[in-house]
């Protein structure tokens, strides 16, 4: 296996619902030297738009667990009581294809990267205010309680502080995701991404 020490990883976070998948979707149609990396997770049951070893490879808690255990994951992460994890061989093969690893991650997983002797080129996607987020997000689960709407909303505050004191240090550049192509055009800036777009 490749050492993935020192390679580099390019990582959008954000704000939930801030349409992380969106921007790294149009990212990937227009810099074909990025390569999403496909995370293991527990989440269940896939969204509508999500295909199995496209979007995520589902699994179960006790293969997760053992991925764990025998540290196979670079990065781990739980969120609203889902397992996310990204392995060392899904990172190792898009390097070894000659590819640009794209992940989406938290500052948790951020901090795992950085530990793992990762270089990271990371941006932080906000929206342009709080009214935009509530509406993203109801439009994206219609089915989301009112709690664990006032749960995400709530981490915003905390997420986007997060965010400026990284941004302060050098470590990740936040954008503003108002429009989608300038959103876009800005990331590439961010990840200084110098391979011609197809």
């Amino acid at each position: 296996m490749l050492e993935v020490k020192g390679q580099t990883i390019y990582l959008i976070t954000g704000t939930s619902g801030v349409g992380k998948d969106t921007i790294a979707a149009e990212l990937l149609d227009k810099f074909p030297s990025l390569e999403r990396t496909v995370s293991v997770t527990t989440r269940w049951p896939a969204r509508q738009s999500e295909l199995y070893g496209e979007t995520y490879t589902f699994t179960d808690q006790t293969r997760f667990d053992w991925l764990l255990k025998t540290n196979q994951l670079i990065e781990s992460s739980k969120e609203y009581g889902n397992n996310y994890g990204l392995t060392k061989f899904e990172l190792d093969r898009i390097i070894r294809n000659g590819k640009l690893p794209l992940q989406l991650v938290d500052f948790n997983g951020l901090d795992q990267l950085i530990q793992a002797g990762l270089k990271t080129r990371t941006v932080f996607l906000d929206f342009p205010n709080t009214t935009v987020q509530h509406q993203r997000i109801l439009h994206r689960q219609p089915e989301i309680s009112q709690i664990e709407l006032d749960d995400r909303l709530s981490l915003t505050a905390s997420d986007r502080a997060e965010a400026s004191r990284r941004a302060a240090t050098g470590q990740l550049s936040i954008i503003i995701n108002d429009h989608i192509a300038a959103c876009v055009s800005d990331v590439a800036k961010a990840f200084q991404l110098t391979h011609s777009p197809a």
